[in-house]
């Protein structure tokens, strides 16, 4: 409804467009933030940490149906900006949600997967080098 309503927004730089219909059917679900865009934002800055997409890019594997029976569809992304920027015009165009919420689905997940990273995948102290027999907690018995 929202591009359809653009002219009574108070904004003179939105189009309406009467015409207008979702690619999808509207689902009653919360509109704020975006889920979508939340586990797209965590899922990209995992990728962005872990993987270093920079330097050569990433594929995600999909169902070109919709369906998980069918997943012959691989797309390509350069960055995982590419992958945030793309969640966020599917979902939009799809007439799921608007932009500003899955914007800010995509804070939270990367706020999210930032905290995570940080607290449980932090590097591993050094390893203890002595001999088995020598363990403090064995009393020198192996």
């Amino acid at each position: 409804m929202a591009i359809r309503n653009a002219g009574i927004d108070g904004n003179p730089a939105t189009v309406t467009d009467p015409a207008w219909t979702p690619l999808l059917t509207t689902p009653n679900h919360p509109e704020y933030p975006a889920a979508h865009g939340c586990l797209t934002g965590s899922e990209a800055e995992v990728l962005a940490t872990v993987a270093d997409p920079y330097r050569s890019g990433f594929a995600i594997r999909g169902s070109a149906d919709g369906t998980t029976d069918n997943w012959t569809a691989t797309q390509r992304f350069e960055r995982p900006d590419d992958l945030q920027g793309q969640i966020v015009n599917a979902r939009v165009w799809a007439g799921l949600h608007y932009r500003g919420s899955v914007r800010a689905g995509v804070q939270v997940g990367t706020a999210v997967a930032r905290w995570t990273l940080s607290r449980f995948f932090a590097p591993a102290p050094p390893r203890d080098c002595r001999r088995h027999d020598e363990h403090p907690n064995t009393g020198g018995r192996s």
